[in-house]
């Protein structure tokens, strides 16, 4: 599990494999959702500063848990990247928590 102290910055990595080979994907997105899955607090593309893409298939999400526009409290979060391989859709998911030390 993927743990970010809260009121501060955690990078989380992600990588697109495809057959076992990290791969690119156009339109790349990543969502973060709630606790309950059910709403979607930010959603970023590789032209803004949070999402990059750092290798082949290598995507970083950057999440200020401070940052006044995505306020998270301490519990547990999800991401969700997705893109188009070829021409089919490719989602991955992945949790993190947001905790108080």
């Amino acid at each position: 599990m993927i743990t970010i102290i809260q009121g501060s910055t955690g990078a989380i990595d992600i990588t697109t494999n495809i057959d076992d080979t990290a791969t690119d994907l156009t339109g790349v997105q990543a969502k973060i959702y709630d606790t309950d899955k059910t709403a979607v607090l930010a959603t970023y593309t590789v032209s803004d500063a949070q999402l990059s893409k750092i290798g082949t298939g290598v995507y970083q999400l950057i999440v200020d848990t401070s940052s006044t526009a995505l306020d998270l409290a301490v519990g547990r979060y999800y991401i969700e990247l997705l893109g188009v391989y070829s021409t089919y859709t490719y989602v991955d998911r992945a949790a993190f928590e947001v905790r108080f030390v």
